[in-house]
């Protein structure tokens, strides 16, 4: 690793800690406009949903830009490594659990609303079964498809469920609920990798 691209390591783990700390006091613009959503209609359910949608999608940020940090790290010790190559890294993220733990409290208080709110159970079970509380990720998914039984997205995350789980026989059959209930969409081939 020259002198050059360490520089370029060191300003980009920077620049990935203060993204970090930015996420983690939930100061991003979308994360600001949420809060001030429901605190000022706090009895709007769609509010929330997307409160707890951006909640997800920031704490699915938080780890990429963890692992990214954890990568950037890990060259800088050891600068003979391609840069390229692929390095297993174990990587503990105890804030994704806050992340993903606010988003269920956001879809629970959409349900309180409006028990019947399009979407918020099959949101629940991904935001469990990120905190890999896959029990409960597999009760909200049931439930999902109790609610719509077309619901392939709800399908296909019961099958990825069901496979973290270990139950590779329900996960067969979800996968093929997904694949028969939207034939034409690639993302519930579980032949293809994603």
């Amino acid at each position: 690793m020259s002198i050059f691209d360490k520089l370029q390591s060191n300003d980009l783990v920077r620049m990935i800690d203060q993204e970090l700390e930015m996420l983690r006091r939930c100061q991003s613009l979308d994360c600001r406009h949420a809060i001030r959503q429901v605190e000022s209609c706090p009895k709007d359910p769609d509010a929330w949903f997307e409160y707890g949608l951006l909640s997800v999608q920031e704490g699915l940020r938080y780890e990429q830009l963890s692992i990214e940090k954890a990568h950037q790290t890990y060259l800088q010790s050891n600068p003979d490594t391609d840069p390229d190559a692929e390095i297993e890294l174990e990587v503990n993220i105890p804030e994704l659990v806050e992340f993903h733990t606010r988003a269920i409290e956001c879809f629970d208080k959409v349900l309180a609303l409006d028990p019947s709110y399009y979407g918020v159970q099959c949101q629940r079970g991904i935001a469990y079964a990120n905190i890999h509380q896959y029990q409960l990720a597999e009760q909200a998914f049931l439930q999902a498809l109790k609610d719509d039984d077309e619901d392939a997205a709800a399908a296909y995350n019961l099958a990825l469920t069901y496979r973290d789980m270990g139950n590779e026989a329900k996960a067969a059959e979800y996968f093929g609920l997904a694949q028969r209930l939207n034939p034409d969409d690639d993302l519930f081939d579980p032949t293809i990798e994603h």
